[in-house]
């Protein structure tokens, strides 16, 4: 086979992979998974699965934009069609990636919501006045009060219905880009 057809099967393989993670971090954020285990392991759980799909996320964006350029190379010469409808289906995959580029950016870089998920908890819990006053470390409210809430939410089923239905609304925009790229591409000229 030509390389510019194993560089699709490649990046086709990839997305999956990519695509079969996002699922896997949500898939292990609901009351079901977490059976058996302690509040703080289950809320420890709970806080890597969330920071750890965002990221998964923005990579499923990526390589769905990289299987669009490879099949728009196959299907077509550098300029002409398929490369428009490529440029074309890349801006609605950015629009997604905007999103998920701002929860990425707060989680990796402490702004915003997203970020300062664990640091924000404890504010509106009012938790850092009673540690200083206390003398209580970061790890006892990381592990007795942040993991142990969001651990007992999690096994109480709190955040199963959200679980379910945010990785396929996002996995359902994502189909959608890649049919209709698809359906364009192929289409008779």
């Amino acid at each position: 086979m030509p390389r510019r057809w194993h560089n699709l099967l490649e990046a086709c393989y990839e997305l999956t992979v990519m695509t079969q993670n996002y699922q896997a971090c949500y898939a292990a954020l609901t009351s079901e998974a977490v059976r058996g285990m302690d509040d703080v392991a289950a809320g420890r759980r709970f806080v890597y699965g969330f920071y750890t799909g965002v990221f998964y996320q923005d990579a499923v964006i990526q390589h769905t934009k990289t299987v669009m350029s490879f099949v728009a190379r196959i299907y077509g010469m550098r300029k002409g069609t398929p490369n428009q409808l490529k440029t074309r289906y890349h801006k609605k995959a950015d629009k997604i990636k905007e999103r998920t580029d701002k929860a990425g950016n707060a989680i990796a870089h402490g702004a915003g919501t997203g970020g300062r998920f664990v640091g924000q908890a404890l504010t509106e819990e009012q938790w850092w006045e009673v540690s200083v006053a206390v003398g209580i470390y970061p790890k006892y409210l990381l592990d007795e009060f942040h993991y142990a809430e969001r651990g007992k939410s999690l096994r109480s089923g709190a955040y199963d219905e959200i679980m379910k239905k945010g990785p396929q609304g996002f996995l359902g925009e994502v189909a959608t880009i890649l049919h209709d790229f698809e359906q364009e591409i192929l289409a008779p000229g």
